[in-house]
This record gives structure tokens, C-alpha cells and sequence, in this order.
């Protein structure tokens, strides 16, 4: 029973093949031949990137991204028929963010169209699958990315072949399932236009996940698209816009329209861009200024206690240090006040001791909500030094109340709006960096949070910065980015050490170190004053 089942199975692999075994290493010729496609220069570089050379072991990872309209879903209709018909006892899946329109209605519309030839070959080609009647273990189907089982058990085949449409859009925990059922022989294909700059697609194309080949297409180059579409294009959005950018060029945006901060600044500072092939180490920074610290202190849910430290020199003149090193960084699930407290006068002793110098050490805490508790702890706390030693601390602390009034009313509406365009302005200028020690996971943290800020204007037309969780954020992002929103912990730190500088307070008599000399063409306005005294000044 058993041998003659193998027997059957054998036979109707063989007669599968006739005709097509010199296909299953020639994808090109079988779009020709049996699909009567007339492939493009851009269509034919993605089907041979796609084809093994070996047809009895390969192991092919394959991104394509690219503008709009370079022919990327036909090719998803010749290689589903070419690897379903040339892989007998094999499976495909392809998949979309939106399966209705995407998958049913264009891609499978695309399956049918290219490959029509399969029901003369005794094959059901139905809505979204193929079906052969002659085992029930090698079929072609396309299913929603939500679902992580539709990825998973795929085992014991010939072949197994995943296509991702609009990979951007398929969320992270989709491509973590599908990895599980990477096997002998599969092939698993991302084709997709450039979205937001995160994500698991991000990261292959940043070249941080490995075994990926990667191709970039511009639609101002290839040959399907319309001379006149990419025209009005530019036209309606501008040829410097993130819109051209994702839908014409291929590439990711450098900036969203309302982002906060640049991706190219971004990736400068976390020490992930390179110049002609070398990567940029951080600056000498043993004998900073100031040694400023921002702690943001965890809330709620998911909220993350960070404290981090920050080297800092000034410039000659401008408002622009001449460089910001994140030397230090710590992060705690919810504690009490006391642990936070505690925490923070211990990094603020400890981490100084990196430095050859004596740097003005000044720590900042966010005092909105139970942040409040530690502030006045630390304030009893450096007071009480005062009163022993009868001289003045080591250190200072400075509260952080995003709320508060900006020292530029006309421009900011409040000082979290203030804080987090003047770190803007310092990661614009290339003065932040990372210590070689800050390891990925962090820098990463730091990435992710820099990504999210947003902004808008109030109804005085000033800046504000919008937190991602709030209702406000609600039509700044889009279903897909707010699926793993948490409150940017990390990023509010650093918008509190750029406030520590921009301020100067808690700085003292030694503020005469930051002159309000600027050059007007490259750096902006001047600080306008310096901001209200607060019990923490008084410890200068």
C-alpha cells in the first residue's frame, strides 16, 4: 500500500516535469515561452535574482524595492505559476497587508492572467489558489498577513516559496513566523515600495539581517513607467519630497513631512552611516564642559525609568555645541520614587568619574507625575550636602516640565516643543554621537524613539511635538505605526539635555562658557533669556 502510494507520487512528480525541467533554472525563458511575457530590463534582474542554480538545493532571499509601476505585481503572476509548476510537491504563499485588494484583486488577478496555461494541465486555478488534484500537499494560496499560523509548519517539501507583497506594510511578527519554516529549499521574496524607515524590511535594507539580496529600482530609470505619471509627481509633491521619494525613486524618506528629525541625522548619530566605506568614530570626548544627564521616569504600562548621560563641549559661538557624546545609558521597568531617586544621584557620581576633567555636572528630571516625588528627594538630598559641608554641591538638578512656557513663546508653544527642535538643530549640525561602548540595542531604542516624534502647529501657528500614544497623534499615524507605539522614554531624555544647554540652567556663574553670539546664516535666533529660577537653581 504504502510503496505503491510512493510509487504514484513518484510517477506524477515525473510527468509533472515533462516539458518544464530546464525551466525550473531559466525563470526568464519560462515568463517567455509559457506566460507570453515580454519581461523588462528590471523584471528580468528580479526573476534571475529569484531562479537557483541548483534546482535540488537552494536557499534564496530576495528584497526588491522600488517606485510604483516598474512591473512588480506581474512578475508575482509568472513566478507563482513557474515554481508551482516547475517544484511539483512543492507549496507558494503570497501574501499582502490588505488582502482583498492586493492579494485577491491584483496579485492573484496577475496568477490567473499569466498563468491560464495551468488548467490545461489538469491543475484548479482558483480565486486565490492553485490546487493539483493529484496530491493534496502541493498547491499555491494566497492569505492575510495577520494571521502568524498561515507562515508556520511548512515541512518535508520539495520546495517551499513565500512572497511578501508591500513587505513594508506586513507586520514584524509575520517575517519572525515565517522564518520557523525556512527548510532545505525555499525561496523568500519581499517586493515592495519604500515605507516608514523601521521594521524588520528597514533593517534588511539596511543591510542588518543577513543572507538578503537586495535590489534597488528608480522609477525614473525603468521602463514601464509613464514619462508624464512621474512628472506630475514631482509637480504635486515636489522632486525633494518623502512622497517622490518612497513612490518614484525608491528610497526611503530622509524625513517624513511632519517628522521631528531627519532619518540621515538619525543614522549619522548613531554611528550607522559610513563615508566612503569608513565607519565615523565618535569625537575625543575625555575633557567635556558639561556633563548633563535627562531622566525620564517610567509612568505607566509599558514605560521604561531612563537616565542618560551626555558629554558635552561648546562651541566657540552659536547655540550648537561643538559636539554631544551619549556616553551612558540606563533603563528600569516601574519602580518606586525612592529606587529612582537613589538611581539617579548614583549614576550622576559614578558616571562622571569617565572623564580626566572636571566637567559641570547638572542632572534634569522630568517632574511631571510621580517624577515630582524623586525631584524633591534629590533636592533634600543636595541641600542637606549644603548644609554639612557648608559648601555647594557637587551637582546640580534642574526639573523638566514639557508643559512649562518655552523661552521663545513666538516660535514654541511650550518647552518640550523647544527641547526636542534644539536637539533637532544638534543632530541636524552632525554634533551627536554615540560612545563606542552604547551597544546596538540601545542605539536602536534611541533610533525608534528619534522616528516617532512628530509635529504640528497650535492655533498660533507655533511648534508643538506630539506624543505618539496621545489623541492628538490619532491622525499622524497611520494603522500600521501604531501598532507598537510606547512612549519614546529614550528620546525624552535627550530633548531634556539639549533644555540643560539651551537654558543654561543649573550651569550657574560658569554659563559665561555658552556666549549668545550666533551666526545668523547657519544656526538661527540666539537664546532670548535665560528661564525663571526654580528652587533647583537656587543650589548653584
Amino acid at each position: 500500500m504504502i510503496s505503491s502510494e510512493i510509487s504514484r507520487t513518484a510517477r506524477g512528480y515525473k510527468n509533472a516535469l515533462d516539458g518544464y525541467t530546464d525551466y525550473r533554472t531559466n525563470l526568464v525563458q519560462f515568463a517567455i515561452d509559457k506566460c507570453g511575457m515580454k519581461p523588462t530590463r528590471e523584471q528580468r534582474m528580479i526573476m534571475e535574482a529569484l531562479t537557483p542554480k541548483n534546482p535540488y538545493s537552494f536557499q534564496i532571499k530576495e528584497c526588491d524595492i522600488s517606485g510604483h509601476n516598474i512591473g512588480k505585481t506581474a512578475l508575482v503572476g509568472v513566478v507563482v505559476p513557474w515554481f508551482f509548476k516547475c517544484y511539483p510537491q512543492s507549496r507558494a504563499v503570497t501574501t499582502a497587508p490588505n488582502f482583498k485588494k492586493q492579494v485577491e484583486k491584483q496579485s492573484w488577478a496577475e496568477v490567473h492572467k499569466w498563468g491560464n496555461f495551468l488548467r490545461e494541465d489538469g491543475f484548479r486555478l482558483l480565486d486565490t489558489e492553485v490546487k493539483d488534484p493529484r496530491s493534496n500537499s502541493h498547491y499555491a494560496v494566497g492569505v492575510p498577513s495577520y494571521d502568524e499560523d498561515e507562515f508556520r509548519g511548512f515541512h518535508e517539501l520539495t520546495g517551499l516559496m513565500m512572497v511578501f507583497e508591500e513587505g513594508s506594510g506586513i507586520e514584524d511578527r509575520i517575517y519572525k513566523a515565517a522564518e520557523g519554516s525556512q527548510q532545505h529549499n525555499y525561496i523568500f521574496w519581499i517586493i515592495t515600495n519604500p515605507g516608514a524607515p523601521r521594521g524588520y524590511v528597514y533593517d534588511i535594507a539596511m543591510g542588518r539581517k543577513k543572507g538578503w539580496n537586495v535590489q534597488w529600482f528608480n522609477s525614473e530609470e525603468a521602463e514601464l513607467p509613464d514619462p508624464c505619471w512621474i512628472q506630475q509627481m514631482a509637480e504635486d509633491y515636489g522632486k525633494d519630497s518623502p512622497t517622490y521619494a518612497m513612490k518614484v525613486l525608491g528610497r526611503f524618506p530622509d524625513i517624513g513631512e511632519d517628522s521631528v528629525h531627519s532619518l540621515s541625522a538619525i543614522e549619522y548619530a548613531t554611528g550607522e552611516r559610513v563615508i566612503n566605506g569608513q565607519y565615523i568614530s565618535p569625537p575625543k570626548h575625555d575633557s567635556p564642559d558639561v556633563f548633563a544627564i535627562g531622566c525620564d521616569v517610567a509612568e505607566w504600562g509599558s514605560d521604561m525609568t531612563v537616565i542618560t548621560g551626555a558629554a558635552i563641549k561648546f562651541a566657540s559661538k552659536g547655540r550648537i555645541p561643538k559636539w554631544c557624546v551619549i556616553t551612558n545609558c540606563e533603563a528600569y521597568g516601574k519602580q518606586d520614587v525612592d529606587f529612582t531617586k537613589n538611581e539617579l544621584i548614583r549614576k550622576t557620581d559614578e558616571w562622571v568619574t569617565q572623564f580626566k576633567n572636571d566637567p559641570i555636572r547638572v542632572s534634569s528630571i522630568d517632574r511631571i507625575g510621580v517624577g515630582s516625588g524623586a525631584y524633591s528627594g534629590i533636592l533634600r538630598y543636595l541641600r542637606e550636602i549644603r548644609r554639612k559641608t557648608g559648601k555647594a554641591p557637587p551637582w546640580r538638578i534642574v526639573d523638566f516640565v514639557g508643559s512649562a512656557g518655552s523661552n521663545e513663546p513666538q516660535t514654541y508653544a511650550n518647552l518640550k516643543a523647544e527641547s526636542q527642535f534644539t536637539f533637532r538643530d544638534w543632530m541636524k549640525a552632525g554634533v551627536v554621537s554615540f560612545d563606542d561602548r552604547i551597544d546596538s540595542y540601545t542605539r536602536d531604542r534611541f533610533k525608534g524613539d528619534w522616528l516617532v516624534y512628530k509635529y504640528d502647529y497650535d492655533n498660533q501657528g507655533r511648534y508643538i511635538v506630539i506624543d505618539p500614544r496621545s489623541a492628538k497623534a490619532a491622525h499622524k499615524y497611520d494603522k500600521s505605526e501604531k501598532l507598537d507605539i510606547k512612549s519614546p522614554d529614550y528620546g525624552d531624555t535627550t530633548g531634556q539635555i539639549a533644555n540643560i544647554i539651551r537654558s543654561r540652567r543649573g550651569i550657574g556663574r560658569q554659563a559665561s562658557r555658552i556666549t549668545t553670539e550666533t551666526d545668523t546664516k547657519d544656526q538661527g535666533p540666539t537664546i532670548a533669556t535665560v528661564r525663571r529660577l526654580t528652587p533647583g537653581d537656587l543650589l548653584d
